[in-house]
């Protein structure tokens, strides 16, 4: 799903999009260093029983730095990011 102009909500990320992701401190979002500060931010909602749901910020998106862990961020595909924004 489609988000315009915030995020893009997915289930597997790396088959869904092809997308290479590099993962930083996964937990505790590095003691709070890692931030939703600009697109490509991979992250999924705490507690997230399901444990699929990731979200891929397409701008910076500070309102989910509380709720979500993030495990990543997006280095290459940037462009195909962009382009599910429009």
């Amino acid at each position: 799903r489609v988000v315009s102009g915030s995020r893009v909500d997915a289930g597997a990320v790396a088959s869904a999009f092809n997308l290479r992701v590099i993962p930083p401190v996964v937990g505790d979002n590095g003691g709070g260093r890692l931030r939703h500060d600009s697109a490509g931010v991979v992250s999924m909602r705490r507690g997230d029983a399901g444990g699929g749901t990731f979200v891929i910020t397409t701008a910076p998106l500070p309102a989910l730095d509380p709720d979500h862990v993030i495990v990543g961020r997006v280095v290459r595909g940037l462009d195909v990011l962009a382009m599910l924004d429009r």
